[in-house]
């Protein structure tokens, strides 16, 4: 009978060494952050603004759920941040697993950030301005808002595959 030589101390540290390197750099690439971030989204341009709250509407990416033979896309859930990165507040973005429809937030006017799920993008950052009185509408899904489309394209943000995402809040830079 043939006796299996032992590993020596030393090739096991070295596969140690190997082993600890090779979950370092795996957790080096899972925490960097590949957030897309797109240019800030506003309500229409020329829209009159008054009082002291606006809204916000997030069209963002959907999954399906199978509800006893019907299928639904409730939108995903997203939260809203100041500038700063202080968080304001998450929103589940629909009542049920059957609602489709995603919640209209009321927020005080100003500028925020979004963090959503964006369909064929994963999770996108969205600076986002509140008016007075006006709504604030973001595309993430496969939504495709015919207002939008015979929009001036200097005026529209989109994905880096051409979807709209919604008014542009601040004028392109040329």
């Amino acid at each position: 009978m043939r006796k299996c030589a032992e590993p020596s101390v030393g090739r096991i540290k070295g596969r140690v060494a190997v082993t600890t390197l090779l979950l370092l750099l795996l957790c080096s690439c899972a925490t960097t952050d590949q957030t897309l971030v797109l240019a800030p989204v506003g309500p229409p341009p020329k829209s009159a603004s008054h009082g002291k709250e606006g809204y916000l509407q997030v069209f963002s990416a959907t999954t399906p759920v199978n509800d006893g033979g019907i299928q639904y896309l409730p939108h995903s859930s997203y939260r809203i941040y100041r500038p700063d990165g202080q968080f304001v507040k998450a929103v589940r973005n629909h009542m049920t697993q059957s609602d489709q429809a995603p919640q209209r937030v009321v927020l005080p006017a100003g500028e925020y950030y979004v963090v959503a799920a964006a369909e064929g993008f994963g999770v996108v950052k969205v600076p986002v301005l509140i008016k007075g009185a006006q709504l604030t509408l973001i595309y993430l899904d496969q939504t495709e808002p015919k207002d939008l489309r015979v929009a001036d394209e200097k005026l529209l943000v989109h994905l880096p595959n051409g979807r709209i995402v919604g008014w542009r809040s601040k004028p392109a830079q040329p």
